[in-house]
């Protein structure tokens, strides 16, 4: 994914705080020479029935001693609430995405989860997540900016 994402240009990379979004960060801001911004708007979705109570995040001294590569002066734009419902999380990275993409110049690189990649997505092409691609697991969603509307890249 570095070596694709290395061809775009990208101005600013944002990454969900969960180690294995930001071991991924990593390889993408070695490549491109960028610092990763940790945003907890790009967070998992939390719900209840998958983590018994919230998860444990590294401390991001801890994440800055093992990737020097993150920003620690950055602060997230989105937040992220333990027991969310499914429409709640997409909702969230929906907001986190419009916002990133209305406040940062630039291509955006953002590295998330299933649920954030398709509620950041869905966001942005203004359309409903039955009617997006399917996320699953991994992907890589090229959106482009173009006459005052985000469209998927072709």
């Amino acid at each position: 994914m570095a070596d694709r994402l290395a061809l775009e240009s990208i101005a600013h990379l944002f990454s969900s705080p969960f180690l294995r979004c930001v071991e991924t960060a990593a390889t993408i801001a070695t490549q491109a020479n960028l610092a990763i911004k940790l945003e907890v708007g790009l967070s998992e979705w939390l719900n209840a029935d998958w983590f018994s109570r919230p998860p444990e995040l590294l401390p991001v001294d801890d994440l800055v001693r093992r990737y020097p590569q993150v920003d620690a002066a950055y602060r997230s734009r989105g937040t992220a609430r333990y027991g969310e419902s499914g429409d709640a999380a997409l909702q969230r990275s929906g907001d986190t995405a419009r916002t990133l993409a209305a406040e940062f110049d630039g291509n955006l690189a953002m590295v998330g989860h299933g649920a954030s990649v398709l509620g950041a997505m869905t966001a942005l092409l203004e359309i409903a997540p039955k009617d997006a691609i399917d996320v699953g697991y991994g992907c890589l969603v090229g959106l482009v900016h173009r006459g005052g509307r985000w469209r998927m890249r072709t």
